[in-house]
């Protein structure tokens, strides 16, 4: 976990404990931000004198084995419901355990954080295991502040087992807004989607994407950048080599039933980039996958 990194040294970071959580906060003379050690996931990245741009849910528990709701989490090795073994939670168990926290390296502009995870069939009590086949996942995440502040991820993810194994992830990624029903994203205008609200029917987007009902959309082979415009926030979101794009409120209806969301759900919007459905990928014992993901103004 944390063992080998001493934090006396840096100037900007300190270890917290929130509930059952250990996280990192970094209070960076150009913006804060907050990360769980379990998952690394990124939950807040605040520049001077701007709004967050991630959202965290005010009804959060920090329980350890449980997904955090908010941030950036990563969803590995799988995404939503696994189209190979039906039975398993969805957006695979990555998010649910401790990474290992690699390095931090700080600068008068930025703070680097890298982690990694490794998972064997055999580590977990579970029988049958979770996932057939072991894998070791990185990732590097870059925050800036200034003028040019962003966020940046660098993922890879490398097959060990001598099985050929499928994999799908994706980057769930909440985004504050002050309201989703004025919140619009561009972007995918004249893409095809499968509405997950409508059975995964296929669709055409046609202008941009707005917030009156519940969104569950999958937009597959993407290569553009999708912006985000709502009152409070102007973001881009762009990647490489993570051609899904999923866009996700579940409005207030569904939003009801999520105990960690409900009357909260006009405050976020999740715009999701990773390789899933069509896109997920196939890897052979010691291939890797890379990817990359940039929001910025």
């Amino acid at each position: 976990m944390t063992a080998k990194l001493s934090f006396k040294m840096l100037k900007y970071i300190t270890l917290n404990q929130q509930e059952e959580l250990e996280s990192i906060s970094i209070n960076h003379p150009q913006f804060s931000a907050n990360l769980f050690i379990q998952g690394a996931q990124l939950t807040s990245f605040k520049p001077k004198s701007q709004n967050d741009w991630l959202w965290l849910s005010p009804l959060e528990a920090f329980k350890t084995g449980q997904a955090v709701r908010g941030g950036i989490p990563i969803c590995l090795p799988w995404f939503g419901v696994n189209r190979h073994v039906k039975s398993t939670i969805k957006h695979g168990f990555v998010r649910n355990n401790i990474w290992q926290l690699n390095a931090i390296k700080e600068s008068d502009e930025s703070v680097k954080l890298e982690l990694s995870y490794t998972y064997t069939p055999g580590q977990q009590s579970q029988n049958p295991p979770p996932f057939p086949s072991a894998f070791k996942a990185k990732v590097a995440i870059i925050l800036q502040g200034g003028p040019q502040a962003n966020i940046e991820y660098a993922f890879e993810l490398e097959h060990l087992s001598p099985n050929n194994q499928v994999y799908s992830y994706a980057f769930h990624s909440y985004f504050n807004v002050a309201d989703a029903a004025a919140t619009a994203v561009s972007g995918l205008e004249q893409h095809h989607y499968l509405d997950n609200s409508a059975g995964l029917i296929s669709k055409e987007q046609t202008g941009p994407i707005f917030f009156s009902e519940e969104v569950d959309r999958v937009y597959q082979a993407t290569t553009q950048p999708q912006q985000l415009k709502s009152a409070s926030q102007n973001l881009i979101i762009h990647a490489k080599n993570a051609p899904t794009c999923i866009i996700w409120n579940p409005h207030n209806k569904l939003a009801q039933s999520i105990k960690d969301i409900k009357q909260h759900v006009t405050e976020f919007i999740c715009i999701e980039r990773g390789c899933a459905f069509a896109d997920e990928i196939t890897l052979a014992q010691g291939q890797k996958q890379h990817s990359s993901m940039r929001i910025y103004k």
